[in-house]
């Protein structure tokens, strides 16, 4: 979407230059790359405010001044009444627009985005002395840009530059819109005023003419190659800042996925790239269906999924976009037994278990750090092929006001006592730190068995732990465990 939007305000900057030179066929080109534009992301509105102020005050078109610009005002009216109906259906959206997670202070935002335009979205150690130099040449590109003879031209590119970056700042001002993806359009300005500035300074070399162009050559193929080499290979060879590892949950899904399962995937714009990875050929069910969120239309679709399918995958992408309220995610924690759960990189992957067990709850009156007590607990199966999951029902009580964050672990123990499986999450979905005396709060999740697992007999334990410290929470007698029986594994 965002290299598609680059291109796209890239086509309607250089429509821009074709209107000054005179060449015909500007105007369908410019109105169809800000139409598109437009259609692709909302911050596009921005960018195309920098194309309107450039070609009104910057850039005019030769004749008579105030017709121009009457006409310039015209075309841009025209293109935003196509846009208005567009902007009316989607205004429920754009007035719930989450705001993100990132923790870049405004007025920090115009390094961050020069930062991250030179060497990358996950720069390497170091990069601050790059940063220097960078912004040494972006200025160098400015001031001698603005002192020659094509000024005009470079002030467009200053404009694309500078307008989307403040308009970040002002929107970031009561919350944390940024996001280096937004700017990415941008990007081509930069290039352009980096690349001025090392001509701009090499050309001042005490060198003759033409050794000064092949020195100023010289220093954009050092330069920028220099600049970008070690975040690309870090991008290629460094798992650990993979963004997006879709390849990653493929793999995952694959590995264990059987014809009776499932693909939930929040937001929906992620079919195609899972399309692409996952071998299986499993239902995928893009929710919730629309924008903003139908929650009634949602609950039922769920429901109805679950009654077909043996295991869900829940695949999340910046899911509050799409369900602000986290409606899917909290009805499937509610209804469903949650197995695992995984980040590859910005994308979460949840495997929930179906189909509640019905078998009677086992009575185990086990009371952690006299405060919370877990009174019985379901479990079945309790015989499995290797691959299936164990699904387990809580039922917790609290003793005493907890205060804090609590944790709880699930082990599967060989008869050496080492872990063949294990599954750690919050006892309840409701946080342990809000729980009151006298409370009853129930939990669900599901242990999978490897498929590697050998047959044989294992013990199922369970307890509690503080996630700050580790420290694991124990009972009366010292355990910091209980035992919820022996499962057995068939060939």
């Amino acid at each position: 979407m965002y290299a598609l939007l680059t291109l796209l305000v890239t086509l309607a900057m250089l429509a821009l230059e074709f209107r000054r030179r005179g060449i015909a066929g500007w105007r369908p080109l410019y109105v169809a790359a800000i139409l598109a534009a437009l259609l692709t992301h909302y911050f596009a509105a921005v960018y195309i405010a920098a194309a309107f102020l450039a070609g009104a005050f910057v850039l005019p078109a030769a004749g008579d001044r105030r017709r121009v610009l009457a006409g310039w005002l015209a075309l841009h009216a025209i293109c935003a009444l196509v846009y208005l109906p567009l902007l009316l259906l989607s205004r429920n959206r754009l007035a719930g627009w989450t705001a993100t997670s990132a923790l870049v202070p405004p007025l920090q935002l115009p390094v961050d985005i020069l930062l991250h335009f030179s060497r990358g979205l996950y720069p390497p150690p170091g990069s601050a002395g790059w940063l220097v130099l960078v912004g040494v040449f972006v200025l160098a590109g400015v001031f001698f840009g603005l002192r020659s003879p094509a000024r005009r031209p470079l002030l467009v590119v200053v404009i694309w530059l500078l307008l989307p970056t403040i308009a970040m700042i002002i929107l970031s001002l009561r919350q944390p819109y940024y996001q280096p993806r937004f700017v990415l359009p941008a990007l081509p300005a930069f290039v352009l005023l980096l690349s001025l500035g090392i001509r701009y300074l090499a050309a001042r070399l005490p060198l003759a003419a033409p050794r000064r162009e092949q020195a100023a050559a010289l220093a954009g193929l050092l330069v920028l190659p220099a600049l970008n080499a070690e975040p690309l290979w870090r991008e290629w060879t460094d798992r650990s800042i993979w963004r997006d590892d879709y390849r990653g949950v493929a793999q995952a899904i694959d590995s264990m996925a059987s014809d009776t399962d499932a693909i939930i995937l929040v937001a929906p714009g992620q079919t195609e790239i899972l399309d692409y990875y996952v071998q299986r050929e499993l239902p995928r069910y893009p929710l919730p269906r629309m924008r903003p969120i139908d929650i009634d239309a949602t609950i039922t679709d769920l429901v109805q999924i679950s009654s077909l399918h043996r295991r869900l995958y829940g695949v999340y992408y910046v899911p509050y976009e799409a369900d602000p309220s986290g409606e899917i995610q909290g009805w499937l924690q509610e209804h469903t037994f949650t197995a695992h759960h995984r980040w590859y990189g910005g994308v979460e992957l949840v495997i929930y278990e179906l189909a509640r067990p019905e078998v009677e709850p086992l009575v185990i009156d086990a009371l952690f750090a006299a405060t919370i007590r877990l009174q019985h607990a379901l479990v079945a199966p309790t015989e499995m092929t290797a691959g299936e999951a164990i699904r387990i029902e809580t039922e917790w009580h609290t003793e005493s006001a907890i205060g804090r964050p609590l944790m709880m672990f699930v082990h599967l123990l060989d008869a050496h006592g080492q872990i063949m499986s294990q599954f750690d999450g919050p006892p309840s979905r409701h946080d342990t730190g809000t729980w009151q005396p006298g409370e009853v709060r129930h939990g669900r999740m599901a242990l999978l068995i490897p498929a590697e697992t050998p047959a044989g007999s294992y013990e199922l334990i369970i307890g509690l732990y503080d996630p700050a410290n580790g420290e694991r929470l124990r009972l009366a007698d010292g355990r910091d465990s209980i035992s919820l029986g022996r499962v057995h594994v068939q060939p």
